[in-house]
């Protein structure tokens, strides 16, 4: 079962926590030199992407088949997404299958914004990934994509990273059971924003426009 969001396969499988997930923000500077010869760095980027190393494992035969499965799509695409380990929420009310908005409890380690994706996860085969397109405090409008399942009070709720994947040669943990450690960067930063006011177009000498008529005197 393999499900592609945006583009990316999405790898369900939970992280194996005897080893912690690997956090990382990726900048971009430029080094020039300043007027009185000294070093200058100049931001390329506004906001840093996000990156995030983790390791997932199955439990049984039928699983490992599926984690494969997933892991071999994402690498051969390019491009996968996954839980972004380490920042889950809460659940602060049931969730019922078909329901427009979702409510959080206070406290979260994540700072919910419209054009977000929040995946809640019983196993790799029962879980939901939805698109955020509203916050008002604590609820997440889910106004798009409304949740197959029921998840009760508590139940922890993910922000999704989407980026460019890739993994290390898979692990054998037994004669049945394997492990992958996986890598996701994102390609352009979730919180990307314009940064000032774009300036109004100005026609310029010989400009063509298209379903018009160019009159040159």
């Amino acid at each position: 079962m393999i499900t592609v969001i945006n583009g990316c396969v999405f790898v369900p499988h939970p992280h194996v926590w005897q080893t912690p997930p690997v956090s990382r923000r990726v900048w971009e500077t430029e080094i020039t030199e300043a007027l009185l010869g000294q070093e200058t760095r100049q931001a390329l980027r506004a906001v840093a992407r996000r990156q995030i190393i983790f390791t997932v494992t199955a439990t049984t035969p039928s699983g490992r088949s599926r984690l494969d499965a997933r892991v071999d799509a994402a690498l051969k695409s390019g491009l996968g997404c996954a839980p972004l380990h380490g920042r889950a929420c809460f659940l602060g009310a049931n969730l019922a299958a078909g329901a427009n908005s979702l409510t959080l409890a206070a406290g979260g380690a994540w700072n919910w914004q419209a054009g977000d994706y929040v995946a809640l996860l019983q196993d790799d085969m029962t879980f939901d990934v939805l698109p955020v397109t509203g916050v008002a405090g604590l609820v997440l409008s889910l106004a798009a994509t409304a949740p197959a399942y029921n998840w009760t009070l508590g139940a922890l709720a993910w922000p999704v990273i989407f980026g460019a994947f890739t993994a290390d040669k898979e692990a054998a943990v037994s004669g049945m059971l394997a492990q992958w450690k996986v890598t996701v960067t994102e390609l352009v930063s979730g919180r990307s924003a314009q940064i000032g006011v774009s300036p109004a177009h100005v026609p310029g000498v010989g400009e063509q426009v298209i379903g018009s008529t160019n009159v040159i005197g």
